[in-house]
């Protein structure tokens, strides 16, 4: 039978501990002379179960005498200063709450004002591949370009038009299965804009030859996964991916990205696409694009993009955006330094008397401190577990954000993830590193100075 040795001076605990061990088949042994506590402990205990508040000299003396003489499991049993324990885990719990919030929020934060600000390049492209587009009735074609060439003549500007082509009139609606539908519920269901142009158009356009039977297309999708076959009206077409397709823009500029299928029919629009040259002022293409929309008369279905107007509106959007973003995560990352600097100092304050119990059960000061450092640690990272966490579940949302604006590139947003992660945790080992030698500081101290706490 395993004997275990119970030192503790109250009749009503010993009675109450006694009949609990003796109930689960353990012989169980007392103290009755404080004088000879040290020779109750022979070969035959297996565990002392030793209380801190004793007759004669405390539990901190017995532990430490009899680490001198045996190697027997002690387990401290104590109630003193229990209001204590209680009221700095909590403040210790608390303190981690408002340290993880804080990681999570920054973390948050930066990963989607940078996806924005990164994004920006990205639905950019896909409205101005050129520097100006104007998307009009087939009748209006020979007007549109007469009216850029006249202008960019009146300002001293060298256009050239590097794209011609027709598409058809947008439709915007959703993919419910394999089927394309329009107004499903009204503007709040639709989730896509379908763009029909045909064959012969993408070949010039690409220079790549196509070969496709009727019931056949080419699919490119930018901002939404598609199924393998799509029903269209009445037509139905099994399709083909396209990883890049240069002229598949978004003439609309709409929230609902674009579908363009590359099909053997006519579609009713055309395309107009000019360049210019890139080394003019930013002042001077914001001038010329702005006689341009002036001059050109837009009838129903009719399109007109700038590159340059685009350009500064979205740099203006996004720039704004991650300023804002970074300004609040730099006040959040302050504000999370701060609450763990005196976070360490309150829990340093108070651990001290741990300190003094793990070197009474005869651990050295390194190994003290090791033992410190590693609880500290372990504790000290679980905010950047859950600002991980955090991120993780967000991101969907954020995700969801970037397909509607066409910003989502999958790899892209994983290094900007793993950028925001480790530029925290960083940041976070930095200042757990200058914080942990504060609280080593106050705990290996008898009594904190004034240095201690300004340091």
């Amino acid at each position: 039978m395993t004997k275990i040795l119970i030192i503790e001076d109250d009749p009503q605990i010993i009675a109450t501990m006694t009949a609990t061990l003796q109930k689960w088949q353990y012989q169980v042994a007392t103290v009755q002379d404080w004088q000879h506590v040290v020779q109750r402990v022979d070969e035959t205990v297996a565990l002392v179960l030793c209380d801190i508040t004793l007759p004669s000299f405390d539990g901190f003396y017995w532990i430490q005498t009899i680490r001198q003489t045996s190697a027997v499991p002690i387990i401290v049993i104590s109630a003193a200063a229990i209001d204590d324990n209680v009221m700095h885990a909590v403040a210790a719990g608390a303190g981690l709450a408002t340290i993880c919030l804080l990681c999570s929020a920054v973390m948050v934060l930066l990963f989607g004002s940078l996806s924005l600000y990164v994004g920006r390049s990205r639905i950019q492209r896909l409205w101005n591949p050129a520097a100006i587009q104007v998307v009009t009735p087939l009748k209006q074609r020979a007007q549109v370009h007469q009216t850029v060439v006249q202008l960019a003549d009146q300002q001293g500007v060298a256009v050239r038009r590097v794209a011609d082509y027709s598409i058809t009139v947008p439709q915007y609606g959703k993919i419910t299965g394999a089927k394309f539908s329009t107004q499903l519920g009204g503007a709040a269901s639709n989730t896509a804009t379908l763009i029909l142009i045909s064959r012969q158009t993408y070949q010039r356009l690409t220079h790549h030859p196509v070969q496709l039977a009727a019931n056949q297309a080419l699919v490119y999708s930018p901002g939404q996964a598609v199924p393998s076959k799509l029903k269209v009206g009445e037509a139905t077409y099994h399709l083909h991916r396209l990883a890049h397709f240069k002229w598949g823009i978004d003439p609309t500029h709409s929230i609902f990205p674009p579908i363009y299928l590359v099909v053997n029919q006519l579609p009713q629009l055309r395309v107009q696409a000019f360049d210019y040259q890139r080394t003019l002022p930013t002042t001077k293409k914001l001038a010329f694009e702005q006689s341009v929309t002036a001059a050109l008369p837009m009838a129903d279905n009719s399109y007109l993009s700038m590159r340059q107007t685009i350009k500064t509106f979205l740099n203006g959007l996004t720039g704004g955006t991650i300023f804002v973003g970074f300004l609040i995560s730099l006040a959040m990352l302050v504000t999370t330094a701060i609450v763990i600097y005196f976070k360490q100092l309150t829990e340093g304050l108070v651990d001290r008397h741990r300190f003094v119990t793990m070197q009474a059960v005869g651990l050295t000061p390194l190994e003290t401190a090791a033992a410190i450092r590693t609880q500290v640690l372990a504790v000290f990272l679980l905010p950047v577990g859950g600002a991980l966490l955090n991120l993780a579940v967000a991101f969907p949302g954020i995700r969801k954000i970037l397909k509607l604006f066409s910003m989502y590139d999958g790899w892209l947003e994983l290094k900007i993830a793993v950028l925001v992660a480790v530029l925290l945790l960083v940041i976070y080992l930095s200042v757990y590193a200058v914080t942990t030698r504060l609280y080593q500081r106050v705990v290996a101290s008898g009594q904190p100075t004034d240095g201690d706490v300004v340091r």
